[in-house]
């Protein structure tokens, strides 16, 4: 009977309406600064990858710049211990061989490096954690 009294009731029905009416407009409200918020984050993000990739740019062409100047440099090192030997008497085929010799071992030294830093490539540790969480994962509870 109570029930019948609040839907009787005009004041009690236009305060309800009133409530519905100002929940859908702060919902309406809600929804749309969420909207803008979404689109200024998404906005943000594109800057700054449009940035990075700029800046991404510019260091791989410093990069490629940089290892040209190395390598003319190595070389005008090379030139000018081949032309210290010759001068020390060497013959100057002899020479070239010496310094193409100590490239050789450059390389050698280098290529130690690398396949001993290839080792730590394959994320061994969190492989191994991935397993064992996989394993946690998939183990049955005993009964």
């Amino acid at each position: 009977m109570e029930q019948e009294t609040l839907h009787d009731d005009p004041v009690a029905a236009s305060t309800t309406t009133a409530q519905e009416s100002g929940l859908l407009e702060s919902s309406v409200a809600l929804f749309s600064e969420l909207r803008g918020l979404v689109h200024d984050h998404l906005q943000l993000a594109t800057l700054e990858a449009k940035y990075a990739c700029e800046s991404l740019i510019t260091m791989l062409v410093a990069g490629i710049v940089a290892a040209i100047l190395c390598v003319s440099a190595w070389l005008g090192l090379m030139a000018a211990g081949a032309l210290f030997l010759v001068e020390l008497g060497l013959v100057s085929s002899a020479a070239i061989l010496i310094m193409v010799g100590v490239n050789l071992l450059a390389v050698a030294v280098l290529y130690y490096v690398i396949r001993r830093k290839s080792q730590t490539l394959h994320f061994e540790k969190t492989l191994n954690s991935l397993r064992q969480a996989k394993f946690a994962l998939t183990r049955t509870p005993p009964i």
